[in-house]
Protein backbone atom coordinates (compact mmCIF):
# COMPACT_ATOMS: atom_id res chain seq x y z
CA UNK A 1 0.00 0.00 0.00
CA UNK A 2 0.93 3.70 -0.91
CA UNK A 3 1.38 6.09 1.50
CA UNK A 4 1.04 9.79 0.68
CA UNK A 5 0.85 13.52 3.12
CA UNK A 6 -0.58 16.54 1.84
CA UNK A 7 -1.18 18.95 4.13
CA UNK A 8 -1.43 16.43 7.04
CA UNK A 9 -3.70 14.73 5.84
CA UNK A 10 -2.65 11.23 4.93
CA UNK A 11 -3.95 9.45 1.85
CA UNK A 12 -3.89 5.64 1.79
CA UNK A 13 -3.92 3.97 -2.05
CA UNK A 14 -6.25 0.42 -1.84
CA UNK A 15 -5.13 -2.01 -3.59
CA UNK A 16 -7.98 -3.93 -5.53
CA UNK A 17 -7.44 -7.12 -5.11
CA UNK A 18 -9.92 -8.24 -8.39
CA UNK A 19 -7.23 -6.33 -10.36
CA UNK A 20 -4.49 -8.46 -8.59
CA UNK A 21 -6.45 -11.79 -8.75
CA UNK A 22 -7.48 -11.41 -12.78
CA UNK A 23 -3.37 -10.49 -13.08
CA UNK A 24 -2.89 -13.91 -11.00
CA UNK A 25 -4.98 -16.17 -13.37
CA UNK A 26 -4.18 -14.78 -16.69
CA UNK A 27 -0.43 -15.87 -15.61
CA UNK A 28 -0.99 -19.01 -14.01
CA UNK A 29 -2.84 -19.65 -17.68
CA UNK A 30 0.13 -18.45 -19.48
CA UNK A 31 2.54 -20.63 -17.44
CA UNK A 32 0.07 -23.47 -17.66
CA UNK A 33 -0.31 -23.60 -21.27
CA UNK A 34 3.49 -22.85 -21.73
CA UNK A 35 3.86 -26.09 -19.71
CA UNK A 36 0.86 -27.77 -22.37
CA UNK A 37 2.34 -27.15 -25.64
CA UNK A 38 5.86 -28.15 -24.27
CA UNK A 39 4.69 -31.65 -22.55
CA UNK A 40 2.69 -32.50 -25.42
CA UNK A 41 5.31 -31.52 -28.06
CA UNK A 42 3.25 -29.10 -29.89
CA UNK A 43 4.35 -25.55 -31.28
CA UNK A 44 8.32 -27.07 -30.28
CA UNK A 45 8.67 -29.25 -33.57
CA UNK A 46 8.62 -32.13 -31.61
CA UNK A 47 5.47 -33.37 -33.08
CA UNK A 48 5.10 -33.54 -37.20
CA UNK A 49 1.56 -32.71 -38.81
CA UNK A 50 1.27 -36.74 -39.64
CA UNK A 51 0.88 -37.10 -35.67
CA UNK A 52 4.74 -38.84 -35.95
CA UNK A 53 6.81 -37.51 -32.70
CA UNK A 54 10.49 -36.71 -32.92
CA UNK A 55 12.21 -40.36 -31.34
CA UNK A 56 13.39 -39.08 -27.61
CA UNK A 57 15.06 -42.44 -27.03
CA UNK A 58 16.36 -43.17 -30.71
CA UNK A 59 20.04 -44.99 -30.45
CA UNK A 60 23.13 -42.97 -32.50
CA UNK A 61 23.30 -44.42 -35.80
CA UNK A 62 26.75 -44.36 -37.78
CA UNK A 63 25.74 -46.26 -40.51
CA UNK A 64 26.80 -45.67 -44.15
CA UNK A 65 24.08 -43.11 -46.51
CA UNK A 66 23.34 -43.28 -49.76
CA UNK A 67 22.42 -40.04 -51.58
CA UNK A 68 18.98 -39.79 -53.39
CA UNK A 69 16.35 -37.66 -54.12
CA UNK A 70 12.99 -36.82 -53.32
CA UNK A 71 10.61 -37.34 -55.92
CA UNK A 72 8.40 -34.08 -55.56
CA UNK A 73 10.41 -32.06 -54.57
CA UNK A 74 14.22 -32.64 -55.98
CA UNK A 75 15.88 -32.00 -52.83
CA UNK A 76 18.89 -34.36 -52.01
CA UNK A 77 18.94 -36.58 -49.18
CA UNK A 78 20.68 -39.78 -47.70
CA UNK A 79 18.92 -42.90 -46.93
CA UNK A 80 20.48 -45.74 -45.15
CA UNK A 81 22.25 -47.98 -47.68
CA UNK A 82 21.28 -51.50 -47.75
CA UNK A 83 19.71 -53.80 -49.89
CA UNK A 84 18.64 -56.42 -47.93
CA UNK A 85 17.45 -57.10 -43.72
CA UNK A 86 18.11 -60.64 -42.12
CA UNK A 87 15.10 -61.54 -39.84
CA UNK A 88 14.64 -64.39 -37.62
CA UNK A 89 11.63 -66.27 -38.42
CA UNK A 90 11.03 -67.34 -35.06
CA UNK A 91 11.20 -63.58 -33.59
CA UNK A 92 9.05 -60.76 -33.52
CA UNK A 93 11.27 -58.65 -32.53
CA UNK A 94 14.03 -58.13 -35.30
CA UNK A 95 17.19 -55.86 -35.57
CA UNK A 96 16.30 -53.37 -38.16
CA UNK A 97 19.84 -51.23 -37.40
CA UNK A 98 18.84 -48.13 -39.52
CA UNK A 99 18.55 -44.49 -39.27
CA UNK A 100 18.93 -41.33 -40.21
CA UNK A 101 22.23 -40.85 -42.20
CA UNK A 102 24.08 -37.87 -40.56
CA UNK A 103 24.58 -36.44 -43.48
CA UNK A 104 21.00 -35.26 -44.10
CA UNK A 105 19.86 -32.13 -42.75
CA UNK A 106 16.46 -32.75 -41.96
CA UNK A 107 14.40 -35.12 -39.52
CA UNK A 108 13.59 -38.73 -41.06
CA UNK A 109 11.17 -41.63 -40.09
CA UNK A 110 10.95 -44.99 -41.58
CA UNK A 111 8.36 -47.46 -42.11
CA UNK A 112 9.36 -51.08 -43.37
CA UNK A 113 5.97 -52.37 -45.78
CA UNK A 114 6.52 -56.05 -46.89
CA UNK A 115 3.70 -57.35 -48.98
CA UNK A 116 1.40 -53.88 -48.49
CA UNK A 117 1.90 -54.09 -44.68
CA UNK A 118 3.34 -51.78 -42.87
CA UNK A 119 5.20 -54.15 -40.16
CA UNK A 120 7.04 -51.39 -38.46
CA UNK A 121 7.13 -47.52 -38.17
CA UNK A 122 9.62 -45.07 -36.25
CA UNK A 123 9.11 -42.39 -34.86
CA UNK A 124 11.20 -39.16 -36.53
CA UNK A 125 14.95 -39.62 -36.11
CA UNK A 126 17.46 -36.65 -36.27
CA UNK A 127 20.51 -36.60 -38.25
CA UNK A 128 22.89 -39.46 -36.91
CA UNK A 129 20.24 -41.21 -35.27
CA UNK A 130 18.12 -44.26 -35.55
CA UNK A 131 16.95 -47.48 -33.85
CA UNK A 132 18.70 -51.15 -33.83
CA UNK A 133 16.02 -53.68 -32.37
CA UNK A 134 12.66 -53.14 -33.31
CA UNK A 135 9.19 -54.99 -32.88
CA UNK A 136 7.20 -56.20 -36.01
CA UNK A 137 4.53 -58.23 -34.02
CA UNK A 138 5.31 -60.51 -37.03
CA UNK A 139 6.30 -63.99 -37.38
CA UNK A 140 7.79 -65.28 -40.89
CA UNK A 141 8.04 -68.54 -43.07
CA UNK A 142 11.29 -69.07 -43.73
CA UNK A 143 11.64 -67.40 -46.81
CA UNK A 144 12.98 -63.78 -48.66
CA UNK A 145 10.53 -61.38 -49.42
CA UNK A 146 10.58 -58.19 -51.79
CA UNK A 147 9.97 -55.10 -49.32
CA UNK A 148 9.70 -51.66 -49.24
CA UNK A 149 11.60 -49.32 -47.01
CA UNK A 150 9.95 -45.54 -47.26
CA UNK A 151 11.82 -42.91 -45.63
CA UNK A 152 9.37 -39.73 -44.90
CA UNK A 153 11.10 -36.57 -44.53
CA UNK A 154 10.21 -33.28 -42.28
CA UNK A 155 11.07 -29.65 -42.34
CA UNK A 156 10.06 -27.30 -39.50
CA UNK A 157 7.45 -25.15 -40.75
CA UNK A 158 7.65 -22.14 -37.87
CA UNK A 159 6.57 -24.50 -34.75
CA UNK A 160 5.46 -27.34 -36.37
CA UNK A 161 7.52 -30.11 -38.17
CA UNK A 162 5.39 -30.86 -41.32
CA UNK A 163 5.78 -34.05 -44.05
CA UNK A 164 8.03 -32.77 -46.88
CA UNK A 165 8.15 -36.08 -49.00
CA UNK A 166 9.12 -39.22 -49.19
CA UNK A 167 11.08 -42.14 -50.64
CA UNK A 168 11.03 -45.68 -51.16
CA UNK A 169 13.67 -48.02 -51.67
CA UNK A 170 13.34 -51.73 -52.36
CA UNK A 171 14.61 -54.16 -49.80
CA UNK A 172 15.11 -57.57 -49.13
CA UNK A 173 13.57 -59.41 -46.01
CA UNK A 174 15.51 -62.69 -45.17
CA UNK A 175 14.06 -64.69 -42.89
CA UNK A 176 15.30 -67.46 -41.90
CA UNK A 177 15.04 -70.18 -39.17
CA UNK A 178 12.96 -73.12 -38.21
CA UNK A 179 9.48 -72.38 -39.39
CA UNK A 180 7.93 -73.65 -36.33
CA UNK A 181 5.96 -70.46 -34.95
CA UNK A 182 4.81 -69.37 -38.92
CA UNK A 183 2.02 -71.09 -38.40
CA UNK A 184 1.11 -68.82 -34.91
CA UNK A 185 -1.79 -66.75 -37.41
CA UNK A 186 0.59 -63.83 -37.64
CA UNK A 187 2.72 -65.07 -40.18
CA UNK A 188 3.24 -63.23 -43.87
CA UNK A 189 3.38 -66.46 -46.61
CA UNK A 190 5.40 -65.40 -49.40
CA UNK A 191 3.44 -65.77 -52.62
Amino acid sequence: MGQAKAGGVKYVKKVNFKHLLIIAVVLVAALSFNKLTHFTGKFTGEVADDDRAVSKNAAVWAGAGQETVLPNTGIPVYVPQTDSLVFDSEATKQPLNLGNPAENEYPMSLTLRVQENDIYSSGILEPGRGVEVVETHTIFQPDTYPAVMVYTFYHLDGFRLKVMDSVEVPVAVQASGSGERYQSGQALHNS
